[in-house]
């Protein structure tokens, strides 16, 4: 009976020891997670900032973009209107020599 009661003794004090043992470890798994859930916090936090950040630069790159299309336009449009400009005044340069050349054959021949 003695040695029955000294192993139950046993039992409970490796009992008592396993049962601390899992509190220690439930204790570190619980600072872990309190950690972890901290470093969860900054980078939600963190991720709302890039993602107004990210908004932000998209709306800039599409207003830059339409900003370019514009360019792109006006500078067609102005290329298109100097080359008629330049085309109208070669014509009024080659034009005049052409009717001076006209006319000074058809006064040579009737005169």
């Amino acid at each position: 009976m003695a040695m029955q009661a000294a192993n139950m003794q046993n039992y409970n004090t490796e009992l008592a020891k396993c049962i601390e043992e899992l509190r220690d470890k439930r204790e570190k798994v619980n600072q872990a997670m309190s950690k972890e859930e901290r470093d969860r916090g900054v980078i939600q936090r963190e991720l709302a900032t890039l993602t107004e950040k990210y908004h932000r630069l998209n709306d800039s790159i599409a207003k830059k973009a339409e900003a370019i299309g514009e360019y792109d336009r006006t500078i067609q449009e102005t290329e298109a209107a100097y080359m008629k400009v330049k085309d109208d005044l070669r014509c009024r340069e080659h034009c005049p020599i052409v009717i001076f050349d006209r006319l000074s054959k058809a006064h040579r021949r009737f005169c």
